[in-house]
Parts: structure tokens; sequence; C-alpha cells
């Protein structure tokens, strides 16, 4: 049994009781954010059919602003009000991501 699979099983089955009530939460970001689009797809179809109820993402701002290091917002054409301002390809992965495991059927958490 892979790591993800051994993780959700001890989620899953180490609860006892009252445990049929409970949401499932597994983010593995190493999975759904850097990989080619069809692993991630298949990544978010075990993690649904091991169980898990929902799939918990970072959607840190260092990751999708267009100078995360800078002190100051970045100046034109950037507008952080205008979302077709911002690099697209930063996004990509993210919405990847989401976008498979809602069609895994699972709900999806943002964390940043």
């Amino acid at each position: 049994m892979s790591r993800l699979g051994c993780a959700l099983a001890v989620a899953v089955l180490g609860g006892g009781g009252a445990a049929g009530d409970l949401e499932t939460v597994l983010q593995d970001d190493a999975l759904v954010l850097n990989r080619p689009e069809a692993q991630v797809r298949a990544a978010t179809e075990q993690i649904a059919g091991l169980g898990a109820d929902r799939l918990r993402i970072t959607a840190g701002w260092a990751t999708v602003s267009p100078a995360p290091d800078a002190r100051e917002v970045p100046g034109a054409p950037f507008d952080p009000a205008d979302p077709s301002t911002y690099d697209q390809e930063r996004w990509r992965a993210l919405d990847t991501a989401v976008a498979a495991a809602r069609d895994a059927g699972l709900d999806v958490q943002l964390a940043g």
C-alpha cells in the first residue's frame, strides 16, 4: 500500500466509534501541485477512492503573486483587483488541482 493509502487508512479506521460522522481531509501538495495533470487526476481519484471527503490545497500568496518578495505592490500593468493582470501560468497548477479534486467528488479547502 502506498504512503498515501496508509495515511488515509489510519485516519479513517483509527478513530473508531463516531468515526463515521467525521469528515476525512487529506493534503498532499507534492502530489497535486507539482505533478503533470494526468498524475494529479490519478492521485485525486485514488484519494476519493480511499474514502476521503475533502482535499486541502495550499494556495499561498508566494505561489500566485507576481512579485512575492517585493516590499511594495507591483506597478502597472498589475492591478491587484483585476485577476487578468496576474500571471496565469502561476495559477495553472492550483486550477488543475481544484478541478481534479472536484471531478473526483472531493470537496476542496484552500489554505494560505
